[in-house]
């Protein structure tokens, strides 16, 4: 049986809660407001520069580094670099 004739059967509601969505519609937010801008930044066929996923990892987790991010290397050595798919 399907997901939505149990709903119906049972009377479920799926819907998101206030504050459900209100944390749906902050990530929205934040990723078009920052996460964006380094995706439009760097080729869309390669993996982001390292520091620029810590950047956006830092922003999510609530705090930025009050220090720049020292990262050793090229930004085109696999090592180097993280991959950030979304």
């Amino acid at each position: 049986m399907s997901l939505r004739a149990l709903s119906q059967r049972s009377n479920m509601d799926f819907s998101l809660t206030i504050e459900q969505q209100l944390k749906v519609d902050a990530a929205k937010r934040m990723v078009e407001s920052y996460v964006q801008p380094f995706l439009d930044a760097n080729d869309r066929d390669r993996n982001l520069p390292k520091a620029a996923v810590l950047k956006i990892m830092e922003k999510a987790a609530g705090h930025e580094s009050r220090r720049p991010v020292a990262v050793q290397g090229s930004e085109n050595d696999p090592q180097q670099t993280l991959a950030l798919r979304l």
